[in-house]
Formats: C-alpha cells, sequence, structure tokens
C-alpha cells in the first residue's frame, strides 16, 4: 500500500493459489457409481495480480481494481450433464481471467447508503479437449464391434468458459431506522454467459436482472 495523499492510497497484490478437487468435482453427486482415481482431476493453480486505487472524501469512496488472473489445469464445468443432471467437471487448458472492477459507495447521513458496484471481465480457455459418446435417436449409447462405447473427441480452442459473464452490475440502497432495523433494496444485473464451451449464439443464458430486498432487524438479549 501506498499513500499519495490523506484519503487517496495505491495498492498491489500477489497471489499464489493451489485448489485441490473436491469430493464433488470427482463424484458430482452422492449416489454416482463410478470408479474415481485420483489422477483423473488434477489440482488447480492459480496466480493472481491485482492493482488498484482507493478514494475516501467525506462521505464518498471510490474504489478501483484491475485484475489478471492466470490458471493452470482449471477445474471447469464442461457443459455435459452425467444420469443425475449434474455439470460434469474437468481440468482445462492454461486460462486467462482479467479485468476491471469499480465500486463507489455515497453516505449522505449516518443511516443512509447508496452503493454502485460494476466488474468487466474477460475470461479465455486456451485450449480444451471434450469427448462426446455417440447415441442412436433413442437416446442409447452405440458400441463398436468390441463393446467399447463410440466417442468423438473435439480440440476446442480460445474459448469462454460456461457461465462467466462479461458484465456484472450491482447498485442499492441502505436504510437504518432507530439503530436496531436496516432495510436494503438492490438490484444486480448479469450479462449474458454461455451454456456449452462452443460458445454457441443459440445457446446461452440471455443477461438477466434482479431485484431483491433485505430487511434486519437486531434483536436485544
Amino acid at each position: 500500500r501506498y499513500v499519495l495523499h490523506d484519503d487517496i492510497w495505491m495498492y498491489g497484490s500477489l497471489g499464489l493459489v493451489q485448489r485441490e478437487p473436491t469430493r464433488f468435482d470427482y463424484l458430482l453427486d452422492d449416489r454416482a457409481l463410478v470408479d474415481v482415481k485420483q489422477s483423473d482431476i488434477k489440482p488447480e493453480a492459480l496466480t493472481n495480480i491485482e492493482a488498484g486505487v482507493v478514494v475516501q472524501k467525506n462521505k464518498l469512496s471510490w474504489t478501483g481494481n484491475v485484475f489478471y488472473m492466470r490458471f493452470r489445469n482449471e477445474i471447469i464445468a464442461t457443459g455435459q450433464l452425467n444420469a443425475f443432471g449434474y455439470n460434469i467437471r474437468r481440468n482445462g487448458g492454461p486460462s486467462t481471467r482479467y479485468g476491471l472492477e469499480n465500486t463507489l459507495v455515497y453516505a449522505p447521513t449516518s443511516n443512509l447508503k447508496l452503493n454502485f458496484t460494476s466488474t468487466w471481465m474477460q475470461a479465455r480457455i486456451d485450449a480444451f479437449t471434450q469427448t462426446y459418446f455417440i447415441s442412436n435417436p433413442e437416446g442409447i449409447l452405440l458400441t463398436d464391434s468390441d463393446g467399447n462405447f463410440i466417442s468423438e473427441t473435439i480440440e476446442l480452442r480460445n474459448m469462454r468458459p460456461i457461465l462467466t459473464p462479461e458484465i456484472y452490475l450491482q447498485s442499492g440502497v441502505q436504510y437504518a431506522f432507530w439503530n436496531k432495523i436496516e432495510t436494503e433494496v438492490m438490484m444486480r444485473h448479469i450479462g449474458k454467459s454461455y451454456l456449452s464451451t462452443h460458445n454457441l449464439e443459440e445457446n446461452i443464458l440471455p443477461a438477466y436482472s434482479v431485484l431483491d430486498f433485505r430487511l434486519g432487524i437486531e434483536v436485544a438479549d
């Protein structure tokens, strides 16, 4: 952290993180009847670099942040579902996420607070190999003369991970009554995201907005 002025400072960070696959990553659900090897999914490693500026003036504060994340063996959802409807997760190739974050908070009085947050993020997986098993029109998997399931392998490059929107916006109003009751109205907007690793426009989750309301009451002991 480096202080530029009494109410302005800068910061930066470098983080190295490794995440082991979870039980859910391997089994997908409690009833999965498959043989699981530890080597099926490797641990993912992340290098995270961030830098930002914080400005605090009287009743107003603003934080601007830039980030860059580089993954190795990122554990991603493939877009394929298992027999129970859970998204199958596997290691992807090297992947990158970078973007900008912006947070603005204005508190004109002690019991009123207005806030706004925005995130713009680009996410790309360098390469990913996906295997599809071939079935007939009735949904029965086809096998070859030796009884092995017939499959097709596709190599995908420079793809956006599924369910990773480019835009996220959030604004809200908080108001406290008598320091005992707190209310908040919050609007969120999430940009479109892909539902398959092929990034097809006909297979997306459209952008949507959500209005939330929260009520908190402090109860004396």
